[in-house]
């Protein structure tokens, strides 16, 4: 498997790119994020970005290893809108930096580290 995050600021064009890349038959993972604030805004006490960014971390980091994991099982080329990363980045800009919850995210399996992962920034102008 060769991974390719795809990154980049809101509005970039990352699901587009994904999306495109999907219809020409490469295998796509759906932005991890948006799948859980969908599900989680319809549970009563769902876990919100903007309610406990700690614990929509932890549930986002989860959901990415899962990705991981069965795009490792794959062969071929994989691309995934956002990635683990990001979820560092998220918790820096919420004030959590340095934060033994980034610490306890580090102590990823050693099977979804992989060093044919790229990253591709979006770039729009």
């Amino acid at each position: 498997m060769a991974g390719y995050i795809i990154t980049g600021g809101p509005g970039s064009g990352k699901s587009t790119l994904i999306e495109g890349l999907r219809q020409h038959g490469f295998r796509c993972y759906s932005e991890v994020s948006r799948q859980l604030i969908r599900h989680q805004s319809m549970e009563p006490d769902g876990v919100l970005p903007w309610k406990n960014l700690p614990a929509f971390a932890s549930l986002a980091f989860d959901a990415m290893i899962d990705q991981h994991e069965d795009a490792l099982g794959s062969s071929g080329i994989c691309f995934f809108d956002r990635g683990i990363p990001d979820i560092f980045g998220y918790l820096e800009a919420g004030g959590y930096r340095g934060s033994r919850l980034g610490y306890e995210l580090c102590e990823v399996p050693k099977t979804t580290v992989d060093d044919r992962i790229t990253f591709l920034n979006t770039v729009t102008g």
